[in-house]
């Protein structure tokens, strides 16, 4: 019997739309439909496959559609993404008590850690390679965790008579330079980070050094990002006065061989 390629497309990418992708257990279910054998439909459809570029976006994702739904996934990755210190148990909790208010059984607890395994990027640091951030090959979590102590901080910037000015622009250049080796723009990450700004470095002193370094890295990084962004902010407020303006901020960005007004974070 032919197999009528448009149904069969039309039927995957429904399939797609809804799990992301299409199971055994589908084409044994279109197979019955059509009335052909689960061989001769595999068969044609690896031709097209390989030869159609219709299907090429078509995902294989194993035999059985598993238990947990994409939008589970998707709730999974999205808790694991804004609070890398929660607990997974949580999360699962969270899921269940959706489900028994649907009236749905519950994730079993095998199942949903492996699923939560399967939202995990295989690197080193995953966050860093999710969000296409590169780290280079010297880097090191205890240098990155120091620096905080002694680049992108606000300490030692004042004066008897307020703000040093020309301290805070020094130390903001240090800081640009050093985050530079990411060779991404702090202000991307700046909207995101508005809501747990203050939160981040007791988050990050609540983790021992030697301890989940992938979750210190992100950390290190987000303060870092928000410091670079206040301290432009501060050394632009601090010189609010034309009169200090014309002095004081010119003469610290030519001095470096920078043009005032700079672009935000640039």
């Amino acid at each position: 019997m032919k197999i009528d390629r448009d149904y069969v497309l039309a039927y995957l990418r429904k399939v797609k739309e809804q799990h992301g992708g299409y199971f055994g257990t589908d084409l044994s279910n279109l197979a019955h439909e059509i009335r052909v054998t689960l061989i001769g439909l595999k068969k044609r459809l690896g031709k097209w496959l390989t030869e159609d570029p219709a299907f090429v976006s078509l995902r294989y994702l194993g035999m059985r559609r598993p238990t947990i739904s994409r939008n589970e996934f998707k709730e999974i990755e999205n808790r694991r993404d804004k609070k890398p210190l929660e607990i997974k148990k949580h999360i699962l909790d969270d899921l269940n008590k959706e489900r028994n208010s649907a009236g749905i059984p519950d994730i079993a607890k095998k199942t949903f850690y492996r699923a939560a395994e399967k939202t995990d990027i295989k690197s080193s640091f995953p966050w860093f390679a999710c969000k296409n951030i590169k780290l280079p090959s010297t880097y090191s979590v205890r240098e990155a965790r120091d620096s905080l102590k002694t680049i992108f901080t606000f300490s030692d910037l004042k004066t008897y008579g307020g703000a040093d000015i020309r301290a805070i622009y020094d130390r903001w250049m240090l800081a640009r330079e050093y985050f530079s080796v990411y060779e991404v723009e702090p202000i991307v990450f700046y909207p995101e980070l508005l809501q747990r700004e203050r939160q981040l470095r007791s988050l990050l002193s609540s983790i021992p050094p030697n301890q989940q370094e992938a979750i210190q890295a992100r950390l290190i990084f987000e303060i870092q990002a928000v410091f670079l962004i206040e301290c432009l902010d501060i050394f632009l407020e601090e010189n609010h006065s034309p009169e200090r303006q014309n002095s004081t901020i010119n003469e610290c960005f030519q001095a470096k061989g920078r043009e005032y007004p700079p672009k935000k974070c640039t």
